[in-house]
């Protein structure tokens, strides 16, 4: 289990300093070398994990609100979040990190280019 799958598998159990510890627990007690840096983190443009573009869109107007990428879209968000933003979030896209990277950085480029601002959430571009 990676250190993401461990946070997603136990979201809302611990607050961030109790994660770690859970973390350096569990690596413990099954072995995993806790000073191991061969591990690519989540955020690392090398991970080839499957990591999905998606597109927040007003769930009235069906406006494009942000684009973004992440590991885990079903818990991206909070329920409460998107309700606040009245947003849905829409897969568009899947592939490892640094395709979606790339697919983030084009769509927000697009976007600028068509109407000469960022999409709402995602002021600077990123």
């Amino acid at each position: 289990m990676t250190w993401n799958e461990f946070q997603s598998a136990n979201k809302g159990m611990y607050d961030n300093t109790g994660m770690s510890e859970a973390w350096g627990k569990y690596k413990k007690t099954n072995g995993i070398d806790i000073n191991a840096t061969n591990e690519i983190h989540g955020n690392s443009l090398s991970n080839l994990n499957t990591n999905y573009g998606y597109a927040l869109v007003d769930k009235d107007t069906g406006e494009i609100l942000k684009f973004g990428e992440t590991l885990y879209p079903d818990t991206r968000y909070s329920k409460s979040y998107l309700e606040s933003k009245n947003a849905e979030m829409r897969v568009l896209e899947s592939g490892n990190k640094i395709d979606m990277h790339y697919w983030q950085y084009d769509m927000n480029k697009y976007y600028f280019d068509k109407y000469d601002t960022y999409p709402p959430l995602n002021p600077n571009g990123w």
